[in-house]
């Protein structure tokens, strides 16, 4: 049995998020990295963070609100690759 742990445990952090509870969000799982293919998600967060910069994309998509990617669990048992879990949600820009 896997016992999810969270990456910091810090009072302030979860005063935090329990301020940002209701916030939209999504949540990603996935490896640190993916061997033979590339990528992880470093590689991901990575990419998040370009979409918000690209002005090519997509002008309705980019202008209004930014990408932001945190890192909220991740399983390093010393056995196996990282897994680890992301959590996107959007920045009001102005």
């Amino acid at each position: 049995m896997i016992h999810l742990k969270p990456i910091s445990t810090q009072k302030e952090d979860q005063n935090e998020n329990q301020k940002n509870f209701f916030q939209p969000h999504c949540l990603i799982a996935g490896k640190k990295y993916y061997f033979g293919t590339g990528g992880g998600t470093d590689e991901f967060i990575r990419y998040c963070q370009t979409i918000q910069t690209k002005s090519d994309f997509n002008s309705n998509f980019s202008s209004g609100f930014n990408l932001v990617c945190e890192k909220v669990w991740m399983e390093e048992d010393g056995k196996s690759n990282m897994r680890e879990i992301i959590k996107i949600t959007k920045q009001q820009t102005i």
